[in-house]
């Protein structure tokens, strides 16, 4: 017999009158009553925290005002431990601190008989030291119990693509740039067939598609449903996407009686199962790599007075076909102020942000009288509001990491007005790697902008530099009405 004992972390004991009964693992049942039961019970009390054989018989003369036989503490404690009520206390081990920041889970939630087990794989994330944030369709909250899921997660439920707080008007470009890690479970045929044709129509489809961090998804359905050629084809689409699909595993028909039910392989892993799977895919992905930091401020500061930027004829050539004065514009990283002075010129009122207080100091001396706003403004962390008709961004996206690149989509989302352009010019692939700037192409932009945003027109053109023209994309994309 081991010498240290805990209480088991399930019930073994039911109380009923003046006496116990002691319900073992294999479902047998022992009744006590009278001065055993209260035997019990002082023995249970005392291992609610290790202890001894000792410590047991210390508890029971302190109950009973007198030191027990030796056999009745012996007969009790192996009584207890035939029915699985105190087990083996484990060695203790030091507390090992946290270390880094906790994992930040965005659990999404279809329309699968699965999402009953929504609040125990909260639960079992939360216990790994996760915040929780849950996305649900429509028909998993047939199955998913909301008021337990918020009480869980101390968050709302996110149900909708739209939202009527106006500091986070597009909740799922917040949810891809606040996540670690996207974990879809249970994941039904439909949301399947969403993610691997990329339509944005719902909310959990729309943030996993944006999401620059890992998603792992966990299918759930009928084993026939599973192995239609179209889920199957959507499934090895998703893995191709660069998804991460656990395989389905032990699970019931909920169709068929349930006197006649059989086990199949077609559930999602029980709770804690999956979500040692996402936090341990999550540790091997590895945080996406740092963009190079770029002391914008200095940059700036070194400039030579009479430098003002290329005028980007290119640029203009494209804004002309789909904007037209007057009426707002943005421009996002201004620079040195080429595209605010032009913009201004063409009868725009025009708005020019930057980071660096000394771009805006030497765009401001070079743009002269004209009637621009300069502001110092981060566009990851945006303190304008909106109503833009047009917004710039020459140069600017393509040196943010893929966290700060679903943050600026969220901005530019929130300021643009509706059946107003966002005009990017960035890097195109074929650009030099000394450049380190990020390739996104006009797909991958409008699936970042997505759904608010629809693709107009993508053109081929370059950036000047130095060591000659250097080749870039310039994409168009319009904000739905």
């Amino acid at each position: 017999m081991s010498e240290r004992w805990i209480r088991a972390g399930t019930a073994h004991v039911v109380e009923h009158r003046d006496r116990l009964l002691l319900v073992g693992d294999d479902g047998s049942v022992r009744v006590v009553t009278g001065a055993s039961a209260a035997v019990i019970e002082v023995a249970l009390a005392a291992l609610a925290v290790p202890g001894d054989r000792a410590a047991v018989a210390a508890a029971l003369a302190d109950a009973f005002d007198g030191a027990p036989a030796p056999t009745l503490v012996d007969d009790t404690l192996a009584l207890l431990a035939a029915v699985g009520a105190i087990v083996a206390a484990p060695a203790p081990a030091p507390r090992a601190p946290r270390v880094g920041p906790a994992v930040r889970v965005v659990l999404g939630l279809s329309g699968s008989v699965g999402a009953i087990a929504a609040p125990a794989l909260v639960l079992a994330l939360q216990r790994r030291g996760c915040e929780v944030q849950v996305v649900a369709t429509r028909a998993a909250l047939r199955f998913a119990p909301i008021t337990g899921l918020e009480a869980l997660t101390h968050r709302r439920v996110v149900r909708s693509l739209w939202s009527r707080d106006p500091a986070q008007p597009v909740p799922h470009l917040a949810l891809a740039a606040w996540a670690d890690l996207v974990l879809v479970c249970p994941a039904s045929a439909t949301t399947l067939a969403r993610l691997a044709h990329g339509d944005h129509g719902c909310v959990l489809a729309a943030t996993a598609l944006c999401a620059q961090v890992p998603v792992v998804i966990a299918p759930s359905m009928n084993p026939a449903m599973l192995a239609e050629p179209a889920v199957q084809r959507n499934l090895a689409q998703l893995r191709d996407d660069g998804c991460y699909v656990v395989p389905p595993g032990d699970g019931v028909e909920v169709a068929e009686d349930p006197g006649a039910r059989t086990g199949n392989r077609g559930g999602a892993p029980p709770p804690e199962r999956m979500a040692a799977l996402a936090l341990a895919i999550h540790a091997a992905a590895g945080a996406a790599p740092a963009a190079r930091a770029i002391d914008w401020q200095a940059l700036h500061a070194a400039v030579p007075a009479g430098v003002d930027g290329d005028p980007d004829d290119e640029l203009w050539a494209v804004i002309d076909r789909h904007a037209a004065p007057p009426g707002l514009l943005l421009d996002v990283g201004t620079g040195l102020g080429p595209v605010a002075r032009a913009a201004s010129d063409r009868g725009f009122a025009v708005v020019a942000t930057d980071l660096a207080p000394a771009a805006l100091a030497h765009a401001r001396a070079a743009a002269g009288p004209r009637p621009i706003t300069w502001l110092e403004d981060d566009v990851t962390a945006s303190k304008l509001h909106g109503g833009f008709a047009v917004i710039v961004d020459r140069g600017c996206l393509h040196f943010l990491d893929v966290r700060a690149a679903v943050a600026w989509a969220a901005t530019i989302v929130r300021l643009l007005a509706p059946g107003g352009v966002v005009v990017v010019k960035l890097d195109a692939a074929a650009a030099p790697a000394a450049r380190a700037t990020r390739r996104l192409d006009a797909a991958a932009l409008a699936a970042l902008l997505a759904p608010a945003c629809a693709l107009v027109e993508a053109v081929a053109g370059s950036f000047p530099s130095a060591a000659g023209p250097v080749p870039a994309t310039t994409v168009v994309l319009r904000r739905r009405g």
